[in-house]
């Protein structure tokens, strides 16, 4: 938010169909805007909208005050879908809907055009979701308590003085770009963030399903901080296993969560697989699942969100030692659950070294389960790939990411478990040797290595295939 001022607003990379300019508050076609179905929830809270409300009034002081940029696609039926600047706009139309009935200019024909706007506003804005719908109430009841500071020349600076960028595109794939565009310059939107803007496009004209909703719902509730650390170790596996470097996961790197959009005219044989397994998932979602495969094609839209959540689920699964243990055996020496508890508790586990080869092992167990799923074979497999990634650990003095991301893009098991056929191409390899231990090796996770290497004999496990 600042002061308004007459020099250029910004400069703009041109798409083919775009106007922009600056609209005072009470100039804004409130009655035409509409807050599409593919938007994030309205998430704006009680100390956003105090803060927004302290600014306005300290802004009083100065003749003019902007209130920042919206994007707005304009369709066939001259009513404008907001790209972004959803948050904004809809506290302010309850902001300005609560002044107006509090100075009764609701009845006042200098107001009674604008008035209407804003119910039109309300009538086209449906909130389904549940997070939007209890942000409104709260905002609604924060607004009326602060009533009391506000005057009506609050109103009339609200709705005279203060004002708008907008920037109307009558394409929606161009008003997208832009927003992408725009937002990839901010420090703090991150790559998901265009992945989710990029889908939620490619849904457009889509009925949304209740497994739709859910699935968008889910990602809404997912914490920024947990849906980059997923995206790091999806985009790792996909990258590792075709001999590529993976250390960040980038705003750059977003295409390689973009794939194929059902329904186009161009279908190649290359697509054929997904889009059959697609089709015959959406015959009956609720019992046939889509069987997803991190080196498949990613399909656009929907799918994306279903797969996200898939992914989700098994990671957080696959990192929780609890998870494992229905598949223990009796007497089975160092099984998958005690592993991956250990790993969850050694003193040393939150060393820069320790975290980076932690994240080859997630990988690693991830990319297995993707392939070829959960059976007691599965601790004879995380037996494996404890040995393969924490050798790395053991065995180097400092462990940099530059050194796991080197050695994973080449790594024997990484290319074993992309290529074989059943667990047990995982359980036959030969486990890796400890020459010499590093000098700062922690103790404990050198007993415990020494102690499952020792219970990983691939002979009795070639007997017991």
């Amino acid at each position: 938010m600042t002061k308004g001022n007459n020099k250029e607003l910004m400069k703009i990379e041109s798409p083919s169909k775009l106007s922009y300019g600056i609209s005072k508050i009470r100039g804004l076609p409130f009655d035409k805007l509409i807050v599409a179905y593919y938007q994030r929830p309205y998430k704006w809270n009680i100390k956003n909208v105090n803060q927004l409300i302290s600014d306005l009034i300290e802004a009083q002081k100065d003749s003019e005050y902007r209130l920042g940029t919206i994007i707005l696609f304009k369709r066939d039926d001259n009513k404008y879908e907001i790209v972004d600047g959803q948050q904004r706009i809809i506290t302010l139309s309850i902001l300005l809907y609560r002044l107006l009935k509090k100075f009764n200019k609701y009845n006042n024909e200098k107001f009674l055009n604008f008035y209407n706007k804003l119910n039109k506003f309300w009538v086209n804005t449906k909130f389904k979701n549940p997070i939007s719908i209890q942000h409104v109430k709260n905002n609604l009841a924060a607004i009326d308590e602060r009533l009391g500071d506000l005057d009506e020349d609050f109103l009339i600076f609200l709705l005279s003085e203060c004002e708008v960028v907008f920037i109307e595109l009558s394409e929606i794939s161009e008003a997208f770009q832009f927003f992408d565009s725009q937002n990839a310059r901010g420090k703090d939107l991150e790559p998901h963030d265009l992945l989710k803007a990029f889908h939620l496009r490619e849904m457009q004209g889509d009925s949304l399903s209740k497994e739709d909703e859910e699935n968008i719902k889910n990602w809404e509730e997912y914490d920024s901080k947990d849906l980059s650390e997923l995206f790091l170790c999806l985009y790792r596996i996909k990258r590792w296993i075709k001999g590529k470097d993976a250390k960040f996961f980038t705003k750059d790197d977003v295409d390689t969560f973009k794939g194929i959009s059902i329904g186009n005219h161009y279908s190649p044989p290359c697509y054929s697989p997904e889009i059959y397994c697609h089709n015959f998932a959406s015959l009956s979602p609720t019992i046939i699942a889509f069987p997803f495969q991190l080196d498949q094609i990613v399909l656009n839209g929907s799918r994306f969100f279903e797969m996200i959540k898939h992914y989700a689920d098994l990671y957080k699964q696959i990192k929780t030692s609890r998870f494992f243990e229905q598949y223990c055996l009796p007497d089975d020496p160092s099984s998958a659950s005690e592993i991956i508890g250990f790993l969850n508790k050694y003193g040393n586990k939150s060393r820069t070294g320790d975290l980076y080869v932690r994240d080859y092992f997630d990988c690693l167990l991830l990319f297995y389960v993707d392939r070829f799923g959960l059976s007691e074979e599965i601790n004879k497999v995380v037996r494996k790939i404890f040995l393969f990634s924490y050798l790395i650990r053991l065995s180097m003095h400092t462990v940099q990411l530059a050194s796991v991301d080197s050695r994973a893009k080449d790594s024997l098991i990484l290319r074993t478990i992309r290529d074989g056929l059943t667990p047990y191409d995982v359980i036959n390899l030969a486990k890796p040797p400890l020459e010499k231990p590093a000098s700062n090796a922690d103790g404990d996770l050198l007993w415990f290595y020494k102690k499952t290497s020792n219970n990983n004999s691939s002979l009795n496990e070639n007997e017991n295939k």
